[in-house]
């Protein structure tokens, strides 16, 4: 116990901790070691005293006397519900980004509401960790979710707003970070085009291709990158309806006026 008078109570706390024990697990004495060890077999045995010290029946009406109501809402007429994210949600994010359909209003829902149902995979320990965690199985949900590009253009919009707010949720500052203020620039670019439906299909590609851009090498926002690539996108749509049309039109002639099958005046019977 003597060796233990220099460490302070501080410190002892954030040896529990695993990714701080990991960071000094070198530096670990034996006595150290076989204290921190005892301190975690006491907790176990109160834990395990305490709930034998529970009668059974008591312990399955705690179990079922579980709701309170403290996460009540008041329905505000005119006003959409306020969203919730699951947990599920930031710890995925952390290690795989989560595709635009998945922040569909109902998909959020389904989230919610199928939480222990849904499929999920172990993810590698992140740097100081010691274990994975466990995360949503993307490759899956993404089968009944949708995947990206699949979305109409009204449906971008809805889960566009929400993965807005999302991140902004995960931003230090909040609204007023620059992690949401990219978001926030980078939809209301899409947002507030000219011809945002009209050209829908050809700017979403474009959309998706800046959003990795910014998760894999962490772009800042830049307006005139952004009207650079529109310009072409708007271009390259218009050359691809063209020819479209121009194809539809070649077929037409080709296929010629549509055949007779009645005999008629210059029928092969009434040649001389």
């Amino acid at each position: 116990m003597a060796s233990l008078i220099t460490i302070d109570p501080e410190d002892l706390a954030r040896l529990r901790v695993p990714s701080f024990f990991a960071s000094v697990r070198d530096h670990i004495y034996n006595s150290l070691a076989r204290y921190l060890a005892d301190n975690k077999l006491k907790e176990k045995d109160v834990k395990k005293w305490k709930d034998d010290d529970i009668p059974p029946e008591d312990l399955r009406l705690s179990k079922r006397h579980c709701m309170d109501g403290a996460n009540h809402v008041e329905r505000v007429v005119g006003e959409p519900i306020p969203i919730e994210f699951s947990q599920s949600l930031y710890d995925t994010e952390i290690c795989v980004a989560v595709l635009l359909p998945f922040f569909l209003t109902q998909n959020l829902q389904t989230l919610i509401d199928e939480a222990s149902t849904l499929p999920t995979v172990k993810s590698n320990p992140a740097p100081g960790e010691t274990k994975g965690t466990y995360i949503l199985n993307i490759d899956k949900l993404s089968g009944c979710f949708g995947k990206e590009l699949s979305l109409t253009c009204s449906q971008w919009s809805d889960a566009a707003a929400n993965m807005w707010s999302f991140q902004i949720s995960r931003d230090k500052s909040r609204a007023d970070g620059e992690h949401a203020a990219w978001f926030e620039k980078h939809f209301n670019f899409f947002n507030m085009l000219n011809k945002r439906d009209e050209l829908y299909e050809a700017w979403k590609v474009m959309e998706l291709e800046f959003r990795q851009d910014h998760r894999s090498c962490h772009l800042k926002f830049s307006a005139p990158d952004y009207d650079k690539a529109l310009g072409l996108t708007e271009e390259s749509h218009k050359l691809h309806k063209e020819f479209q049309e121009l194809v539809a039109s070649s077929q037409i002639q080709r296929s010629g006026p549509p055949y007779c099958s009645s005999a008629g005046p210059f029928s092969q019977r009434n040649l001389p």
